[in-house]
């Protein structure tokens, strides 16, 4: 830095040096540390003289990490990181060297995906730098690359934190983006309306905006629905036309896609889009006892006779994860309304496996408030012995003898249960449990 700082050739010579480097490796390893080094002269220089720092960095920095920037865009971040060493800290700063940016690059489409990686180094976002965000972001969406017009909505929820308002003034360009084809320009409104909607401060807007993000929840586009589905969740009990939209639309899904979502535990799921940043949150924070609810009043709306193996899926992941012990006595109600649905899906081959886990799980949770249940369990055990799929047989005793194990009420139960069975269960594979709970 003091060599720079003594001789502005030094600056061009160190530039030079590992600009090249990155250019003849490729590799973001080396592109990473390189950058590293340069930012680390940046940050000593900016603290010596901002004003040289900030030449040297116009001279000599960005005719040569644009080039980069536009040949391999998977290595922004660091070189972005490494301009802004080289820039003071302040708005006024950044704002002139975004411009500088944009004017060097001569490329817009280029430019605006640089901007949708800078807006998430900025430690502080003014209301000046805000408007040349928005200013920039404006003119992408009426660019023709698709990609880039996704990119420019990414940055949207970001600036939602800070200044809502200025999204709102977007809605109607928003508003028209809905109907665009490419599916990344969708996902990222859903994550623009979830932003606004959390807000709470929407005001006489609010019906546009959650509707724009309950048409994204009925698209079939599953990348659009998943990411539509995650951004739904932290809102689910706010909103009351949301819950019965969001289990439409994720029972809609198709099997791999739900199955990803339902697992994917507390890691932000990232779609794999061409767009800058696809990431669409995760179901984890989502409501268990207001999505089991809703999924039990519409299949009974339905007049289902069964439940689907999507329907068995959700109850699983949903009583799989942690449950609030403030809703024990409410899971406790909708087991007990729900009993004829669950307890039949022990005898179905597809469903009993996952249903005896949902079970178990809230079984535990619950506890004495499963106990009520137990008729409707013995009804489905004599449907299932002696003669139903052995599949389902060995899974279902399986699952007797762990409820049996619980131990306290549950021992209590379970010896009234196998109290009542007839001779075809008693003679059935189930002997083994009677014995066992007689022998405790």
């Amino acid at each position: 830095a003091q060599a720079c700082l003594a001789s502005p050739r030094e600056a061009w010579a160190l530039f030079h040096l590992l600009t090249s480097a990155m250019a003849c490796s490729g590799d973001l390893g080396v592109a990473t540390a390189a950058a590293s080094a340069l930012a680390a002269v940046g940050l000593v220089l900016c603290a010596l003289d901002q004003q040289f720092a900030s030449q040297i960095l116009t001279d000599f920095g960005l005719p040569r990490l644009v080039p980069l920037l536009k040949a391999t865009p998977s290595h922004a971040i660091p070189l972005l990181e490494a301009m802004y060493a080289f820039t003071a800290q302040a708005d006024h700063a950044h704002i002139a060297v975004i411009k500088a940016l944009h004017d060097c690059m001569g490329d817009q489409q280029a430019f605006i995906l640089c901007l949708t990686k800078l807006i998430r180094l900025e430690t502080e976002l003014s209301e000046d730098l805000l408007d040349l965000y928005v200013y920039y972001g404006v003119i992408a969406l009426s660019l023709p690359s698709a990609r880039v017009r996704a990119a420019a909505i990414s940055m949207l929820p970001l600036i939602c934190k800070h200044s809502h308002s200025l999204v709102l003034d977007m809605l109607p360009r928003l508003a028209v983006l809905l109907e665009d084809p490419w599916w990344e320009v969708q996902a990222q409104l859903a994550a623009v309306a979830s932003a606004l909607l959390r807000t709470g401060s929407c005001g006489v807007q609010t019906p546009k905006v959650l509707d724009m993000l309950v048409r994204l929840l009925n698209t079939r586009s599953p990348a659009v629905q998943s990411a539509a589905l995650c951004a739904a969740v932290p809102l689910l009990g706010t909103y009351e036309v949301l819950p019965r939209t969001f289990v439409a639309s994720l029972l809609a899904l198709p099997s791999s896609q739900r199955s990803r979502l339902l697992a994917q535990g507390d890691e932000p799921m990232v779609l794999p889009g061409a767009g800058s940043h696809i990431e669409v949150g995760t179901l984890r924070s989502w409501q268990p006892l207001t999505v089991a609810m809703q999924l039990m009043t519409d299949a009974k709306a339905a007049a289902l006779e069964h439940l689907d193996r999507e329907h068995v899926e959700v109850i699983q992941a949903l009583t799989s994860g942690p449950l609030d012990p403030a809703d024990t006595e409410a899971w406790g109600a909708w087991l007990m309304e729900s009993k004829d649905y669950l307890y039949v899906s022990l005898c179905d081959e597809e469903l009993c496996d996952l249903m005896a886990s949902a079970l178990q799980s809230l079984f535990a949770f619950v506890g004495e408030g499963a106990l009520p249940t137990f008729s409707t369990l013995l009804s489905s055990l004599r449907m299932l012995f002696p003669d139903g799929p052995e599949h389902c047989q060995s899974v279902v005793i399986d699952f007797l003898f762990k409820v049996f194990e619980l131990g306290g009420p549950f021992a209590t139960a379970m010896r009234s249960l196998t109290d009542n069975f007839d001779d075809a269960l008693l003679s059935s594979r189930l002997s083994r449990l009677v014995e066992r709970v007689a022998n405790q």
